[in-house]
């Protein structure tokens, strides 16, 4: 007994177990579908929040804040719109398409927060119904009899379609608010969900069926299968479930986080929306759970509502964004006068009398002033900047291709306006939200189709282009773009990189063969693609360019010849060589710091021996001080000016130095020479000096000049200046005059020594004794 009550109670867990593990693990395709335009309410009031479709397909209820918009389906064009105080939290329309029933943010105070619109004249009606304070789901009964919606006492009240008055209360199951409800197809069963994660099955008289699930946080979607076999739940957290009317589990699947849930009209799929860093809608297939495809959006989506195609797939999609705008994805469509006749400037197939942009260029005829001249139609005249631009890049083994699209004014006002809450709920675009808008545009495009009509537009003189790799991102008129701004327009580029077989030589010529059109699900369809600037260009190759190309033209041939640079100068080669290994630069740069270091290190070593070398000569006492050279006492009388003599008194004062200079070389070593004063002159002494060639002692003047002396008064230093000569060799030898040689000046540092005579004196003193000299000579 208790072995069977362990069985049964773990076999349903096996069952589920089994399941998930038999669930194919496979990669969604693209939809095909891709944003297509936007809605907006004419008070530009943000917070669209609730959406919905009646049931020709033909009609769009958008419940924004304090608003109610009605939107044609075929053309987008406003039917009506209805002002309302409050927060628009659900609308839906009645199965039989007479009436739309809204659900606004309630409170204590106002309890009337469910209203009805007759659809036929579009009147708001008299009368009101009673729910909990954020009704957060209503549902009709499949014939338009009974509203549900949720109460205040944690439970679900059916009201009259006549009057909203009460009919029936299911309550005593939920332990929180109702946050879900959803008819079976056939009416005579409801099914809700709370906030806490329950799921109970109800009869049309109120009474529970006893069928109940436990998910793991708030059920955000919840409805019947087609055949009312299975039950779909959905929470909060990103669980999707299918369970049996009876109470057993079927599938179970987990995503990020989620948001609404909806069966597709046969039952075969199940629509959700799942945020995770980014939100998309996701088609599943619900007898495996494989993911069908999906559809990138690039802002953020709290409701949808669903057109499906034949096949129960989603043709047209119009979702929610929180803002003022309503986001619609789906197929391209023809423009309004396509294929009419009359004359068509840029080959869009929409005859200028109906085209709003003749020359393609995304600026509105209206608005367009790009003319260099007073005599030309500026909506005739392109702006080359604005026109589709195709930027071809061909290196040595690849080919890529930028495709550069414009959008219109007001399309990229609503995408800015859209996506700025993406990431964050701000007043600014930021770069993370660029680049979930150019994550969608290229998860959502056919990429095989876009590289295959760039190879068939390609023909190459050599060669062939192999693979390709699609990429996407935004040019400009995003990034930090004002909210308000409605002129910027948003460029966007489509990129493809191909693989060149073989390598490119040069020349190249390329040819493009025609303009290729937008592919399936391609932004590019929203924008216009005629006329057409091309640029080539290469990384060894001259630019080559054609604008504007119209479709009437064809096919294109564009040249790319190669760009031969001169020769790199030594600074442009050791740069180059610099930036290609910079630790040679590094090495060069120590080695230089070291050099200059090892000089200064030098230069202050040889300073510091040269002072200490003068300090010790310095103190050299008088008699250790070296005699100066003559070069030395030449310079010495350098410095003495002298007063302006004759030239007779000049010969004689050279002659009685040279006189002076050989008596003090024939003493040898002595200092000075004696003379005695009765000595007698010889005849024909050499040293004879005539008694005419005495002359009175020459006056000179000194320079003045500040004197070093200690603090008791000696001299610190000075020069001596002495007087030398040479001797004669022989009595018969004229006596030579010595010539003053030019020597380099030897930079050494003396002393001057003051002695207690003048050089006058000096003078004086050395001619009284040559004259004694010489009479004593004589006599």
């Amino acid at each position: 007994m208790r072995l069977g009550r362990i069985t049964s109670s773990f076999l349903p867990a096996l069952m589920m177990m089994a399941l998930i593990i038999m669930v194919p693990v496979s990669s969604a395709a693209s939809s095909g579908l891709s944003y297509s335009g936007g809605l907006s309410n004419p008070l530009e009031k943000s917070n669209s929040q609730a959406i919905d479709i009646n049931g020709d397909n033909t009609l769009l209820a958008t419940g924004y804040m304090g608003v109610i918009t009605i939107h044609n389906i075929d053309d987008n064009s406003l039917i009506e719109s209805f002002e309302f105080t409050r927060q628009i939290v659900d609308l839906k329309f009645s199965p039989d398409g007479t009436l739309l029933a809204l659900s606004l943010m309630g409170s204590e105070a106002r309890s009337d927060n469910i209203q009805l619109i007759d659809v036929a004249s579009w009147q708001l009606l008299n009368v009101n119904g009673n729910s909990n304070s954020e009704t957060k789901s209503i549902s009709w009964s499949p014939d338009s009899s009974v509203l549900a919606v949720p109460n205040s006492d944690n439970g679900v009240d059916l009201l009259r379609k006549s009057d909203l008055t009460l009919e029936t209360t299911l309550s005593g199951e939920h332990n929180t608010d109702v946050s879900c409800i959803a008819f079976s197809n056939n009416g005579a069963k409801i099914l809700s969900g709370d906030e806490s994660g329950r799921a109970l099955v109800w009869d049309r008289q109120g009474n529970p069926t006893g069928k109940m699930w436990e998910l793991d946080s708030e059920i955000v979607g919840c409805s019947f299968g087609n055949l009312d076999l299975r039950i779909g739940l959905f929470s909060e957290n990103g669980v999707l479930k299918t369970v049996d009317v009876n109470g057993g589990d079927i599938h179970r699947s987990d995503f990020i986080y989620g948001n609404k849930m909806q069966w597709s009209g046969d039952g075969t799929y199940i629509h959700i929306i799942e945020f995770s860093s980014r939100a998309k809608i996701i088609t599943i297939e619900t007898s495996t759970f494989a993911i069908i495809e999906e559809t990138l959006l690039f802002h953020r989506a709290s409701d949808f509502a669903i057109i499906e195609n034949s096949n129960y797939l989603p043709e047209r999609i119009f979702v929610t964004t929180d803002t003022q705008n309503v986001a619609i994805y789906g197929t391209p469509e023809l423009p309004f006068g396509y294929g009419e006749n009359g004359a068509d400037l840029d080959g869009d197939g929409v005859p200028d009398h109906l085209d709003l942009d003749d020359d393609g260029d995304s600026i509105t005829d209206s608005w367009d002033i790009n003319c260099n001249s007073s005599a030309e139609v500026c909506s005739d005249v392109p702006n080359q900047d604005d026109i589709r631009n195709l930027n071809i890049w061909i290196n040595k083994s690849s080919l890529e291709i930028e495709d550069i699209v414009t959008l219109s004014s007001q399309q990229s006002s609503q995408i800015r306006n859209m996506s700025r809450k993406s990431v964050i709920a701000d007043q600014q675009l930021s770069y993370s939200e660029t680049v979930m808008f150019s994550n969608s545009i290229c998860k959502n495009m056919d990429t095989e189709d876009f590289v295959d009509s760039w190879k068939s537009a390609i023909e190459l003189s050599v060669g062939q282009v192999e693979n390709g790799v699609v990429s996407c991102h935004i040019k400009s008129g995003m990034t930090l773009t004002i909210v308000d701004d409605e002129r910027t327009r948003i460029k966007i580029a489509l990129k493809v990189s191909f693989t060149l077989f073989p390598d490119a030589q040069y020349p190249i010529d390329l040819s493009l063969l025609f303009q290729p059109e937008a592919t399936d699900a391609s932004i590019a369809n929203l924008a216009e693609a005629h006329p057409v600037r091309v640029v080539l260009d290469g990384e060894r190759g001259l630019q080559a360019s054609w604008s504007p190309w119209w479709v009437e033209e064809n096919q294109i041939n564009l040249l790319l010849m190669e760009d031969i640079p001169p020769e790199p100068s030594a600074l442009e080669l050791f740069i180059e060589i610099t930036i290609k290994y910079p630790w040679i630069a590094i090495l060069v740069l120590v080695m230089f710091m070291a050099s200059i270091l090892t000089y200064i290190r030098t230069s202050n070593a040889s300073s510091v021996d040269l002072e200490f070398a003068f300090d010790d000569f310095e103190d050299l006492s008088e008699d250790e001080m070296p005699e100066q050279s003559e070069d030395s006492d030449m310079d010495e009388e350098e410095l003495v000016e002298e007063e302006e003599l004759t030239h007779e008194e000049i010969m004689k004062r050279r002659q009685i130095k040279r006189k002076i200079g050989r008596k003090k070389s024939s003493s040898g070593t002595k200092p000075e020479v004696e003379f005695s004063t009765a000595a007698k002159r010889v005849p024909g002494d050499p040293t004879e000096v005539e008694e005419d060639d005495f002359v009175a002692p020459v006056k000179v003047r000194r320079r003045a000049g500040s004197v070093k002396r200690n603090k008791d008064g000696s001299v610190i230093s000075g020069k001596r200046i002495q007087l030398g000569g040479t001797e004669r060799d022989s009595a018969d030898t004229p006596p030579v005059i010595a010539k003053k040689v030019s020597t380099k000046k030897k930079t050494v540092k003396t002393r001057r020594v003051v002695t207690g005579q003048s050089e006058n004196q000096m003078m004086d003193d050395a001619i009284s004794k040559l004259t004694d000299n010489d009479d004593y000579q004589q006599n």
